[in-house]
């Protein structure tokens, strides 16, 4: 189990609702200089986002970040990761988003009380061990972990619309079916 405390002194609030501009691999310095302790990073995949939480310097590594792995049809999490095991990872940043693009995107600061970091770190530590054993694309995944981490919440965004979409689509199925049964 890692300890975490020596980076709580260290988070800044300057990236608070912060969406920065998309980067690239080849811009990889200029978002170092831009990104703080406990920013979340959108990572842009095949079909969804991947996320991760930024922690800085971990056991003499610099620029790592915390995220599920959770490889799926769906867009693996991280592009070098050779590991088809769900689980709690801290990886570099550059190994992670390889040649997608990437953002800082704390964009829900504005509805959501971000947590103090000292917080964020007590929460991964607590639930590392259960994380690495439930990972679920659609219920518990890699943007649930990062959310609930930042925000004490657990969400997802992305899958929130995919289900609005779908649930849309269901009606609009029942409506012309049960409609057309009407008028034969």
């Amino acid at each position: 189990m890692k300890d975490f405390r020596h980076i709580s002194e260290k988070m800044e609030t300057e990236n608070f609702g912060l969406r920065s501009k998309e980067y690239v691999a080849s811009e990889i310095d200029l978002f170092y200089e831009r990104v703080r302790l406990g920013d979340l990073i959108k990572i842009s995949r095949k079909l969804i986002y991947h996320w991760a939480l930024y922690l800085g310097s971990v056991d003499g590594q610099e620029h790592i970040v915390v995220h599920i792995n959770g490889n799926s049809v769906l867009g693996s999490s991280s592009a070098s990761s050779g590991s088809s095991n769900p689980g709690v990872m801290l990886d570099p940043l550059i190994e992670v988003v390889g040649t997608s693009k990437f953002r800082i995107d704390n964009e829900y600061d504005f509805t959501q009380n971000p947590s103090p970091l000292k917080d964020i770190l007590q929460r991964l530590e607590n639930e590392v061990e259960e994380l690495n054993t439930c990972y679920n694309v659609f219920w518990n995944n890699c943007e649930h972990f990062v959310f609930h981490l930042r925000y004490n919440i657990k969400r997802s965004g992305q899958f929130e619309k995919i289900a609005a979409i779908c649930n849309t689509i269901k009606s609009t199925v029942m409506f012309v079916v049960l409609n057309h049964k009407k008028f034969k």
